[in-house]
């Protein structure tokens, strides 16, 4: 009988022990909102996965449960097309150390429960888009450091010049094609747009280049050789070039005056 219940004692102190190596099975995750990637406030939003469904107004904060699956976000807002996003689940590091201290039953416990998984801690949710939205992963400065990423939006493939809505941005984007990844090009009304490449940071830095050079409506229209353009935008008439067209380069970056 003393060795039952040493036996019961020892296997509740392994399974308490190994859910407390990778503690919690929920989380607290920030929601944004952006349009034509500015600040974008008052959106509300549902957010689901396979262990519930939660509510949030942006920019907020809610307590999500951990699970393996992914995180759909819907954020609506009246007069303007939905945001959508798919969150994606990764394994905590930690979850890797129950298999040297906890055995398989920690690895049991931890991933039935949810807590072996994490979300990214910041969802930004881009209106009227479709989002995939996971942590960020850079080695050597290689990938986006964003979070948040758009989905294909199907309107044309990256490597398709003739594509691009305004002909005077043409002969940019296939500069830009031949440009080094992490990379993004923008467009902004008239035709004029900018790009940057060989930078974790290029979909920032390029919209910012946009706005400094006062474009107006920057807009991304693809990130490395992904399409990210809306169907459908209604496009301002194409501005005449000025001075010949000169772009203005300075190392990675270039903009179409």
């Amino acid at each position: 009988m003393r060795i039952v219940v040493i036996c019961i004692m020892f296997a509740t102190s392994v399974l308490a022990g190994c859910a407390s190596i990778v503690s919690g099975t929920s989380q607290i995750v920030s929601v944004e909102s952006r349009s034509n990637d500015q600040p974008h406030s008052g959106a509300k939003c549902k957010l689901t996965n396979s262990k519930g469904t939660y509510y949030v107004t942006t920019p907020g904060t809610v307590t999500v449960h951990r699970a393996y699956g992914d995180l759909n976000v819907r954020c609506d807002k009246d007069g303007q097309e939905p945001g959508l996003a798919t969150v994606k689940s990764t394994t905590k590091a930690m979850a890797f150390g129950n298999v040297i201290f906890g055995g398989a039953v920690g690895v049991v416990v931890d991933t039935a429960s949810g807590a072996a998984y994490d979300y990214p801690t910041v969802i930004s949710v881009r209106m009227g888009m479709n989002s995939i939205v996971s942590i960020p992963t850079t080695v050597n400065g290689s990938g986006h450091v964003e979070a948040s990423l758009p989905g294909p939006t199907g309107y044309a493939d990256g490597s398709n010049v003739d594509a691009v809505p305004y002909l005077r941005a043409r002969k940019g984007y296939a500069a830009y094609l031949d440009r080094k990844a992490p990379k993004a090009f923008v467009l902004a009304d008239g035709g004029h747009y900018a790009f940057w490449s060989n930078n974790s940071n290029a979909i920032d830095k390029a919209m910012t280049r946009c706005r400094d050079m006062h474009f107006t409506n920057c807009r991304l229209y693809a990130y490395d050789d992904v399409v990210v353009w809306p169907r459908g935008v209604v496009l301002t008439p194409e501005d005449p070039l000025e001075g010949g067209g000169k772009d203005t380069m300075a190392g990675d970056p270039s903009t179409r005056q």
